[in-house]
């Protein structure tokens, strides 16, 4: 039993720097432009929009392809969120990633054609430096395509 307290304690500080909303002078959210949005049927897809924006005192970093933003949809699956899909995420050779430095109080808009309804949110990935994008991630609200 000592052993295994002892195990913890020695643990516990690596804990807190494995946190994946990052340090606290670094903060981003997703601020979602609405929370429920109409499908009109077959055809058409809706337009989801939403803006990230750096509300930390440091610089966030963002790099993907071929917009800079790497977004995953995740989709609630009976109270679980599960990854729908993902955007933007790790180039392939053949292109160059793009990368995003937000200074703090800054906002970058994304915006996205979608025709699959279901209720879900937004993951961004980010970090703070550029040699790091995808160390942290963050989650929006929940939102519902009808």
């Amino acid at each position: 039993m000592r052993v295994r307290y002892l195990l913890m304690l020695a643990l516990a500080p690596g804990l807190v720097d494995c946190s994946l909303l990052g340090p606290s002078e670094l903060a981003v959210e997703i601020r979602m432009d609405s929370t429920a949005y109409h499908h009109p049927g077959p055809g058409p897809s809706t337009n989801i929009s939403f803006q990230v924006v750096n509300v930390g005192s440091v610089s966030a970093h963002f790099e993907g392809c071929p917009d800079p933003l790497p977004v995953a949809f995740e989709r609630d699956a009976s109270g679980k969120w599960e990854d729908d899909v993902s955007a933007n995420i790790r180039c392939l050779a053949i292109f160059t990633p793009t990368h995003l430095e937000l200074r703090p109080g800054r906002a970058y808009h994304y915006a996205v054609n979608w025709d699959r309804p279901s209720r879900y949110r937004f993951r961004v990935y980010f970090g703070d430096s550029a040699t790091e994008p995808y160390r942290y991630s963050t989650v929006g609200a929940p939102f519902e395509l009808r």
